[in-house]
């Protein structure tokens, strides 16, 4: 019997919202195309963040899996 093992793609978000709209979806694309999943990091790109910013796509209603 074989395991399918589907491959995945973790991202670590980091910038203004602008940056993480286009980060988060250049990765969708990439795993729609290449049946991959997408994982998203939101809190280590913005731990040293000399600007502040933080993890703004929860503003938007997009189905996004968490990184632990």
């Amino acid at each position: 019997m074989y395991k399918i093992i589907k491959k995945h793609i973790i991202i670590k978000l980091h910038g203004g919202l602008g940056n993480q709209l286009f980060q988060y979806s250049f990765a969708r694309a990439y795993g729609l195309r290449n049946d991959c999943e997408v994982f998203i990091d939101k809190h280590t790109g913005f731990y040293n963040d000399s600007y502040k910013r933080e993890y703004l796509l929860d503003q938007f209603k997009i189905n996004i899996n968490e990184s632990n």
